[in-house]
């Protein structure tokens, strides 16, 4: 991995909160940045090395913010650590896992976007991204501060029942989600004993409604199967209009992100292994792309 930019600071609330923020010199002043939240017992350097992302927004000509959320000490299976973070996101579950600290962490991402606009961040060209709790993060962010995004990425994750979700601004989104995901069910867990989160298609169909789309999506595309040994094939449903969506369903794919195999598990994984990793497609190229249809941000 390239060296990281340097860790910044910045205080809300009388709590100090880190985050680093990169622009490649590929990217111009004013391209897009994505704002990538780490997943639960992670950090943001865990996230950038599991994404290859400062290799990848040189390749891809955008900038990065990558937040970090707080420390707590887990209930098991989760293994205590000093470097294991979790975002706030406004839930809670039988594992306490989501709402770890009393930091309000919409606030910190409010004031931390507030601060770096304009002179990282140009108006309105703010993408909210994340994987497993950072994406829970990231829907509680487009939920929250709807009028500070220009649309949002998350990756391996579902709304929770008892996420405070009560905004009604619309935010074009893209979802990815593994049908084999031993993490956050598919087809949600309904005895709350693994995670609380709804059947993916809840959290869908929460945001065509709220984007003022169709239940039908406008297309279905079949992704090559470009890689024959990932035991993964996926699919593309897109729904157009002014603030279009779009999923990606893994088949076969696990609690993890399409494109980018781990290098190496944490011993959490290696005792809860997060399944397959669909390799048929990278990500942040699809994020990129999916924007980049809507808003000509790179055509410029």
């Amino acid at each position: 991995m390239a060296t990281p930019p340097p860790l910044q600071h910045i205080t809300v609330d009388g709590i100090e909160r880190n985050f680093y923020a990169f622009r490649p010199a590929t990217a111009a002043a004013d391209s897009p940045v994505i704002s990538l939240c780490h997943g639960g017992g992670g950090n943001a350097i865990k996230i950038l090395f599991q994404t290859e992302m400062l290799e990848i927004c040189q390749d891809l000509k955008f900038a990065i913010i990558v937040p970090e959320g707080r420390h707590y000490t887990p209930t098991p299976p989760f293994k205590p650590s000093a470097e294991a973070l979790y975002w706030n996101t406004g839930q809670k579950d039988t594992m306490d896992v989501a709402s770890p600290t009393p930091s309000n962490d919409i606030k910190f991402l409010a004031t931390l976007y507030q601060a770096l606009t304009p002179s990282f961040i140009t108006a309105g060209r703010l993408i909210q991204a994340g994987a497993s709790n950072g994406a829970n993060m990231t829907l509680y962010v487009a939920d929250q501060l709807a009028s500070q995004i220009n649309g949002f990425a998350a990756v391996a994750c579902t709304t929770s029942p008892c996420n405070r979700h009560v905004g009604t601004l619309p935010v074009p989104g893209v979802i990815f989600q593994g049908e084999a995901d031993p993490r956050i069910s598919y087809n949600g867990d309904l005895d709350l004993t693994r995670s609380s989160g709804t059947a993916f298609g809840h959290t869908v169909n929460h945001w065509l409604v709220r984007n003022g789309l169709p239940a039908q999506p406008t297309s279905v595309l079949a992704m090559p199967d470009i890689d024959k040994s990932d035991n993964c094939t996926a699919k593309r449903y897109d729904w157009a209009g002014t603030y279009p969506f779009r999923v990606y369903r893994n088949k076969g794919g696990g609690h993890t992100i399409p494109g980018h195999r781990w290098p190496e598990l944490s011993p959490d994984d290696l005792d809860d292994p997060p399944g397959e990793v669909c390799m048929d497609y990278e990500t942040f190229t699809e994020v990129k792309e999916f924007f980049n249809t809507l808003y000509g941000w790179w055509d410029e």
